[in-house]
């Protein structure tokens, strides 16, 4: 699966863009995990965890450090995408 960033209009800039890369590959990694693979490498992963998901922030599932959970999928590779930039996360990370 592919993510590709479509440009918003004047009027959505106004609003936080929920996906901040031009391009972001999810593929599963193992039975609960997702590996998220920016343009240089991964970067992170989405782990199910019961009801939720657990962002993780690294480039090997073995040192991947938790950024992040929530019930929603998209916003839990939100968090990983705006960890790994550096910038604030959003609501609902640890």
């Amino acid at each position: 699966m592919t993510l590709q960033l479509t440009m918003p209009s004047d009027e959505l800039t106004k609003r936080e863009s929920r996906f901040v890369t031009e391009s972001l590959d999810i593929s599963l990694s193992d039975d609960h995990s997702y590996r998220l693979d920016g343009a240089s490498g991964t970067i992170g992963f989405a782990r199910k965890q019961g009801n939720s998901f657990i962002a993780l922030m690294g480039s090997t599932s073995d040192d991947a450090v938790p950024v992040g959970e929530s019930l929603s999928f998209d916003t839990c590779v939100s968090m990983v995408v705006f960890a790994y930039r550096g910038e604030r996360s959003i609501a609902g990370s640890l």
